[in-house]
């Protein structure tokens, strides 16, 4: 199994984390895919443009030339295989930010469920400032009588 010419020595499998904001506050995920019969190098991405698609390692690299992790995929041979299969039937699959963004789909194509750790923040982070705003309007009312 060749590793990835970019640097990384990324396998098949790899879920690969990027920063997409200065201060890594919102990460883009990805997994590695490896080469094809013509030696190209692949990632296989959710893509807010485009949704599930298959793009070259280089340009792939090139719009996120730093790596923040890398999940190394931890099962077998066979195991990999039906990844890459799973995920090469998935191109085409929607982006959805909320439902399916880039995180859910790693996690669902890794694990078999969508999860995005990012939105669950961004919620609890929500309903906590809805909530400290919903007390102070209570107060201001309630103060104001």
């Amino acid at each position: 199994m060749q590793t990835s010419k970019v640097n990384y020595n990324l396998k098949p499998g790899d879920e690969i984390v990027l920063p997409k904001s200065q201060f890594q506050v919102i990460n883009h995920h990805a997994i590695y895919i490896g080469f094809d019969n013509k030696m190209t190098d692949w990632v296989i991405e959710n893509n807010v443009y485009s949704g599930v698609r298959l793009i070259p390692a280089s340009q792939f690299f090139q719009n996120y030339p730093k790596i923040k992790t890398v999940n190394v995929f931890k099962g077998n041979a066979f195991q990999r295989e039906q990844l890459l299969r799973k995920v090469l039937a998935s191109v085409g699959k929607p982006y959805d930010l909320f439902l399916y963004n880039c995180e859910h789909y790693t996690s669902d194509m890794l694990t078999g469920l969508p999860s995005s750790k990012q939105v669950d923040n961004f919620k609890e982070g929500f309903q906590l400032v809805a909530g400290i705003a919903a007390v102070i309007v209570f107060l201001n009312l309630f103060l104001n009588e």
